[in-house]
């Protein structure tokens, strides 16, 4: 695992980003987060730098981690944080974190403070704050991106001076509309010539993931294989239903049905079961979607395919039940 240089990770005042934020079309929920240096002694005198992160409300936004010791309602008291620890490293009092700690330790930090610097914060290494919290939980570190301790935002701001100073603000928003609001937000950034960037889940994926593109791609022809699945899976059901049931469709005939009512009815039974089968699919990956990305943006194409092409078989189909005359389907009913 790679990761940045924590005197780098910069910060800016949060009303900025709240301002740009103002200046959407629709209100967005947003998530603000900060990513501090701390640094500790260690045994040998050196100076070993960790991250300390903070965000809004703890409690619920983490919710995703997994917990191996303690639990996230610590946060409701005040100097409490949550940290990273692997699964199998323990012993008779519980798990023990990356740092060595468990839970209810007390740990000691030295947090570097924020200085403007020509209208941009800058961490001042030389002005330095010891601040103290609690551990109060324990997470799975092997299972997040990236392990990091976390506190809740306000306190953490209050530790190292500037204006409610953040890392980044996270803004939800469905796939489908991140790149129009992208282009619309680096829009406003330039008019006011401010000192910020815009990424969507597409960039962070291209930084994170050396062969996101390929990825990208790869999704690109799965699309045609899912498509070209159902529709086959149509074909079949549609084909199965026209010679298992020609000698029982043939009966409606005897109780006064129209060859046209027939072929209506045939294709209406196609559709209503493809329509079902549809929506248990899209149902499904909703569900998933909202479990992975927190939002419903689903590709309704599968759906509208599959549904045209119940109609069109469903049609063609009604054509070969209707041919030939009732007595010979009543003696044949398989169409041998």
């Amino acid at each position: 695992m790679i990761y940045a240089d924590p005197l780098e990770i910069k910060t800016f005042p949060a009303k900025m980003a709240e301002d740009l934020v103002a200046t959407l079309d629709t209100n967005r929920e947003t998530q603000q987060v900060l990513i501090a240096p701390v640094a500790q002694i260690g045994n040998r005198g050196q100076v070993l730098w960790f991250y300390l992160g903070a965000r809004e409300n703890p409690q619920s936004t983490l919710d995703h981690l997994d917990m191996l010791s303690g639990s996230l309602q610590s946060f409701a008291e005040p100097q409490n944080m949550v940290s990273p620890a692997h699964p199998s490293r323990g012993n008779k009092a519980g798990p023990i974190s990356y740092e060595g700690t468990q839970v209810g330790n007390w740990v000691s930090y030295s947090v570097p403070q924020i200085t403007e610097l020509h209208g941009a914060y800058e961490w001042t290494v030389q002005q330095t704050k010891t601040v103290t919290y609690r551990v109060g939980a324990l997470y799975n570190g092997v299972k997040a991106i990236y392990g990091i301790n976390w506190t809740e935002l306000s306190t953490l701001q209050s530790q190292i001076g500037g204006e409610r100073p953040i890392s980044w603000m996270g803004i939800s928003c469905p796939l489908s509309e991140t790149q129009k609001m992208k282009e619309q937000l680096l829009a406003e950034i330039e008019c006011q010539n401010l000192s910020l960037n815009v990424m969507t889940l597409q960039d962070l994926g291209r930084m994170l993931i050396g062969d996101f593109d390929r990825f990208e791609k790869m999704s690109d022809y799965y699309a045609p294989v899912m498509l070209l699945v159902a529709v086959i899976i149509v074909l079949v059901n549609a084909i199965t239903l026209t010679i298992a049931r020609r000698k029982e469709l043939a009966l409606l005939r005897i109780l006064g049905f129209s060859i046209y009512e027939i072929q209506v009815m045939f294709v209406l039974e196609c559709f209503i079961t493809s329509l079902i089968g549809g929506f248990i699919g899209t149902f499904i990956a909703i569900m998933m979607a909202l479990g992975y990305t927190s939002s419903i943006s689903v590709s309704w194409y599968p759906f509208a395919i599959t549904m045209v092409t119940t109609t069109v078989i469903g049609g063609i189909s009604s054509l070969v039940l209707s041919k030939g005359n009732l007595a010979s389907t009543l003696r044949n009913p398989m169409g041998e």
